[in-house]
C-alpha cells in the first residue's frame, strides 16, 4: 500500500525515534505474536523475570550499543538489580533480544535492532528508573569523554580515537538528553569531545553545538566554556569566515585567562595567532605565537612547545624565511617524536613537504608526504589527509606528472567541497589552474584562476597569488595590456606583505613581459632584484624560473657566451629537483638553446654550458655579474 519512502516517514516520529505504531497490524490468522515486530518483541519481553526486563529497559539507553564494561557500570547504579549484568547479557542474547558485535579496541559490545531498543525506550519511560537511567548514562560518558581527552596526546591516543568514534551515538544521545535536563552535563561532553569530533570531520554539528552551549550555559564552568568557543572558532576557520573565527578566539582567550587555565590560554593563543596569520596581520600574529612559545615553556609543555614552534615555522614560511621555517619545524618534530606525539608529528611532516615544495626539494617533500600521510590516514584525520594528498599533487605537477597532479587536485577539490572547506576548494582551483596553463591550456587555466580569486576576495584572504598567475596566462595569450595590470597588481600585494617568494615570482613575470615588449632594459632590472631575492629564499624552483627568463633576455641581446652558462646552470637546477621545463616554456628553451649552439659551435657551447651546470653559488655569482647583473659584493 505504502512506498518504501512514504513508510519511512511513518516510521520515524517527530522526535526522531522510532513509532512502533506502524507495526501493529499483520496477517490475523497467524498466533498473535507473530503477527506483528511489535507483538513478537513484546511476547519476548513478557517471557522476562523482573531483573531481566529492568536491566532490558536500561540497555535501551545506549545507542549504538555499549560494551559490556560499560553496563555493567551504568546499570546498576539505581541499586535495585538482582542479577549480574553479564549473566544477564547472556540471557538476553539467548532470548534474541541482544546482539553480540565485534570487539572494538579490545571490548566485547553488545547492541539491539533500533524497534527493540525503542520497545525498550518505551518500556523505560513507563518505569520509575527512567530519569535515574539517562542521568546515569549521561554522567558515565561525560567522564568517558572526559578520560578519552586526557589521553587524547598519549601513547594510548589511536585506541582512544577508536573508543570515541565506537561511542558517537551514545555521546550523542547523552548529549541531547542533558540539554534538556543537566545542561553543564552537556557542556562537560563537547568540551571533552569536542577535539575528536573536529578531527573526524564533523564541524558543523560542532560549531552548532557550542554556540547553543554558550547561549544556553552561559554560567557553566570556565574552562570549559573557553573550550567549546575554541572548538567554534576552528569549525568557522574551517568554513572560511575567518572574521568571526577571531571573533570566537578572542573570546575564548579572554575566558582562559579569567579562569587562568595555562593549557587553555595557549590553545586559544594558538588559534588566534593562526587566525591572524591567515588574515595578513602577521606582526600581531608573532607576538601572540612568540607569547604562546614563552608560555608553553613556563608550563614545561613539550607538546604545547611542539605547536607554537610549528605555527611560528608556518609564519616564517609565508614571509618566504624557509630556512628558519625549516629549523623551527624540525625542532617541533624532534619534540612531537620524544612525546609520542602522533598528530604533532602529522602535521610538522606536512609542514615540512610545504617548505620543500617551495624549495624546489621535490624528493624530500615525496618522503614527508609519506610519512605524514600514513600518521593521517592511522588517526582518521581526514582534512589532514586531503591537504597531504593537495601538497602531492603539487609534487606531482613539478615533475611534470600532469595527469596524476591534476587526478589529485580533483580529488581533493571534491573532498574540500563536501567537506564544506571553501579555502581548500579555492587552492585547488588555482592548482588546477597552474596544472592547465603549464600545458598550454590557456583559457581553461584563466577560467579556474578567475574562480579562485572570487573565491579568494569573500573569503578574504589574499588574492596575490591568483592574480600574479592570472597575469602571467594573459601574457601567454598574448593580452600584453591585461598582464601588465595584474602583475604589478601582484606585485604591490606581495611587497606590502613582505612575501619575497611572491615577490620573486612577480618580478619574474614582469621581466618576461618586458622581454617580449623590447623593454630590455626595464627587464634586466626586474630580473636583477628577482635574483637577488631567489638567492635570499634558497630556492631551485625559484632559482631556475629566473635565470631562464636571463637566458630568453640574454638570447635577445645576442649574447650567447653568457646565455650558455645561465642555460647549463639552468639544466643542472631541473635535474637536480628532478622537474622538467613545462610545455608552456619548451619552445621557447629549446629555441634558446639552438641559438646559442649555432652561433657557438656545439664543442663550445658544451664547454661553456658544462661550466654554468658545475658552478658554485659563488661562481653562479661571477658569471651573473659577467652577463650585466648588478649584485653586492659578499
Amino acid at each position: 500500500l505504502l512506498s518504501p519512502t512514504a513508510m519511512l516517514a511513518r516510521l520515524v516520529g517527530a522526535d526522531g525515534h522510532l513509532s512502533l505504531q506502524m507495526l501493529t497490524g499483520g496477517a490475523h490468522d497467524l498466533p498473535e505474536r507473530q503477527q506483528t515486530i511489535r507483538g513478537a518483541i513484546a511476547w519476548s519481553y513478557d517471557l522476562l523475570n523482573a531483573d531481566l526486563k529492568k536491566l532490558f529497559c536500561r540497555l535501551s539507553v545506549f545507542a549504538g550499543g555499549c560494551t559490556f564494561s560499560t553496563a555493567e557500570v551504568v546499570c546498576p547504579q539505581i541499586g535495585d538489580l538482582k542479577i549480574e549484568v553479564l549473566d544477564g547479557i547472556a540471557a538476553l542474547v539467548d532470548n534474541n533480544l541482544l546482539r553480540q558485535e565485534e570487539e572494538i579496541a579490545g571490548e566485547p559490545r553488545v547492541s539491539m535492532l533500533q524497534t527493540i531498543r525503542e520497545y525498550g525506550l518505551e518500556q523505560l519511560r513507563k518505569s520509575r528508573a527512567d530519569v535515574e537511567t539517562h542521568t546515569a548514562h549521561a554522567k558515565y560518558f561525560a567522564a568517558f569523554a572526559e578520560e578519552a581527552e586526557v589521553n587524547r596526546n598519549g601513547p594510548d591516543d589511536l585506541i582512544w580515537d577508536k573508543r570515541v568514534e565506537s561511542e558517537k551515538d551514545n555521546l550523542r544521545a547523552a548529549l541531547s538528553w542533558s540539554f534538556l535536563n543537566a545542561p553543564e552535563l552537556a557542556l562537560q561532553i563537547t568540551a571533552a569531545v569536542g577535539n575528536f569530533w573536529f578531527l573526524h570531520g564533523h564541524w558543523a554539528e560542532l560549531r552548532t553545538t557550542c554556540q547553543r552551549l554558550e547561549q544556553e550555559v552561559a554560567t557553566g564552568r570556565l574552562e570549559w566554556r573557553a573550550r567549546c568557543l575554541r572548538y567554534a572558532g576552528q569549525c568557522t576557520l574551517v568554513s572560511g569566515d575567518s572574521s568571526l573565527a577571531e571573533k570566537f578566539f578572542q573570546e575564548s582567550l579572554v575566558l582562559s585567562e579569567q579562569c587562568g587555565s595555562g593549557p587553555e590560554t595557549l590553545e586559544a593563543l594558538h588559534q588566534l595567532g593562526r587566525t591572524l596569520h591567515h588574515r595578513g596581520r602577521n606582526s600581531e600574529a608573532r607576538d601572540l605565537l612568540e607569547r604562546a612559545l614563552n608560555l608553553a615553556h613556563e608550563l614545561k609543555d613539550e607538546r604545547g612547545i611542539a605547536d607554537s614552534l610549528a605555527h611560528l615555522a608556518d609564519l616564517a614560511v609565508a614571509e618566504s624565511q624557509f630556512n628558519q621555517a625549516r629549523d623551527k619545524f624540525e625542532e617541533a618534530s624532534a619534540l612531537c617524536r620524544k612525546r609520542g606525539y602522533r598528530a604533532g608529528s602529522g602535521r610538522c611532516m606536512s609542514y615540512l613537504a610545504g617548505v620543500a615544495i617551495v624549495a624546489g626539494e621535490y624528493e624530500q617533500a615525496s618522503s614527508c608526504l609519506r610519512s605524514a600521510i600514513q600518521i593521517h590516514e592511522a588517526a582518521g584525520d581526514h582534512h589532514s589527509l586531503v591537504w597531504d594528498r593537495y601538497k602531492r599533487g603539487q609534487v606531482a605537477c613539478a615533475r611534470g606528472e600532469y595527469t596524476q597532479a591534476r587526478l589529485e587536485f580533483e580529488d581533493c577539490l571534491t573532498a574540500f567541497q563536501r567537506m564544506a572547506t571553501p579555502l581548500g576548494e579555492a587552492w585547488c582551483l588555482y592548482e588546477l589552474g597552474k596544472v592547465a596553463r603549464d600545458t598550454e591550456e590557456f583559457l581553461e587555466a584563466s577560467a579556474y584562476f578567475e574562480r579562485a580569486l572570487a573565491m579568494f576576495r569573500i573569503l578574504g584572504t589574499s588574492t596575490a597569488w591568483a592574480t600574479l598567475l592570472l597575469g602571467s596566462t594573459a601574457i601567454y595569450e598574448g593580452r600584453f595590456r591585461s598582464a601588465r595590470k595584474s602583475l604589478q597588481k601582484s606585485l604591490a600585494a606581495f611587497r606590502e606583505a613582505g612575501t619575497k617568494n611572491g615577490l620573486a615570482q612577480a618580478l619574474s613575470e614582469l621581466a618576461r613581459l618586458a622581454r617580449l615588449l623590447g623593454e630590455h632594459d626595464e627587464a634586466r632590472s626586474f630580473l636583477n632584484e628577482s635574483f637577488e631575492l631567489a638567492k635570499q629564499i634558497d630556492s631551485k624552483s625559484v632559482a631556475a624560473n629566473v635565470l631562464e627568463q636571463f637566458a630568453y633576455l640574454l638570447k635577445r641581446q645576442n649574447r650567447p657566451e653568457n646565455c650558455a652558462h645561465i642555460l647549463g646552470k639552468v639544466a643542472a637546477l631541473r635535474e637536480e629537483m628532478g622537474s622538467p621545463i613545462p610545455p608552456r616554456d619548451r619552445t621557447e628553451y629549446d629555441a634558446a638553446v639552438e641559438a646559442a649552439r649555432g652561433v657557438l659551435g656545439k664543442e663550445l657551447f658544451t664547454t661553456l654550458s658544462k661550466d654554468g651546470w658545475m658552478s658554485s653559488p659563488k661562481q653562479l655569482d661571477e658569471l651573473m655579474r659577467e652577463a650585466g647583473v648588478s649584485l653586492p659584493v659578499s
